[in-house]
């Protein structure tokens, strides 16, 4: 019996001596794997976004090359650039609107049409990649007088006209801003809400649109939303810019920008 006593106390302190040790070595490097992978994906996105600060163009999207005759239409000279003299926030583009984007087939008897078939490049501009293309994230389009928020699988973008307010008075504390960074959605509800952006939103007074009528001294907000998975890892970016069409002339939209908002999410 006194074996028996010693045997049960010496099991219970046994017992909780494993009680009070760390868990097994194997469950540890499992853990750490796991800690260590985590940051891994993460380091990867963050070297990833901080080297397209750097790189604006996308080394996976060929940039558009412009036909030298609209290149030329396009060019910013020494008065666009005294619009943003001073302000550092502010960019400046020029966009061509493209009149003839609808024709899937071009009229060899419009003359217009067929001497600039290759205008449209110019009528699409990448706020996140400084560059030209309907491709690129972050995109307006202009197109038959109407700007275009162009959505896809990948991302959505909302539009607002702010009317004639001055971009500079614009910020990320502005009540129009707040308000339309507080429309939000879920993922799998993209198409819907893409399909209802088509015909407008109404949303804290805000008109929200996928398109609207491009108007001489209107300021405008752009939201643009994608969503992505990196080796199981979701995330998406979300960016505000402003911007403001200071000029139109020879069917050349003149625009200053800036961006609001860069937000990253995983």
């Amino acid at each position: 019996m006194m074996k028996l006593i010693v045997l049960v106390c010496s099991l219970v302190v046994t017992l909780n001596i494993f009680a009070q040790l760390p868990p097994s070595s194997q469950a540890e490097a499992n853990r750490q794997e796991a800690q260590a992978e985590e940051e891994r994906i993460r380091a990867a996105v963050k070297k990833d976004l901080e080297l397209s600060k750097r790189t604006p163009k996308s080394k996976l999207i060929t940039s558009i090359k412009l036909p030298l005759n609209l290149k030329k239409r396009l060019k910013i000279n020494d008065a666009d650039k005294d619009l943003i003299k001073g302000n550092k926030k502010l960019k400046i583009v020029k966009l061509w609107n493209d009149e003839c984007g609808n024709n899937r087939i071009i009229d060899l008897n419009n003359e217009k049409c067929f001497e600039q078939s290759e205008f449209s490049a110019g009528s699409h501009y990448s706020f996140y990649h400084r560059d030209y293309n309907q491709l690129f994230f972050g995109n307006i389009g202009y197109r038959n007088d109407d700007l275009l928020a162009n959505s896809n699988p990948e991302w959505t973008q909302i539009l607002v006209d702010l009317g004639d307010i001055s971009i500079v008075k614009v910020e990320a504390k502005s009540i129009e801003v707040v308000n339309m960074k507080s429309f939000n959605f879920f993922d799998s509800e993209k198409e819907k809400v893409q399909k209802h952006l088509k015909t407008g939103v109404s949303y804290k007074n805000l008109n929200l649109l996928a398109s609207s009528k491009l108007t001489l001294n209107h300021t405008y907000l752009l939201r643009s939303i994608f969503f992505d998975v990196v080796e199981g890892t979701h995330f998406n970016f979300d960016f505000i810019y402003a911007f403001r069409i200071v000029e139109q002339k020879d069917n050349v939209a003149t625009i200053i920008w800036k961006e609001i908002q860069r937000k990253r999410r995983f």
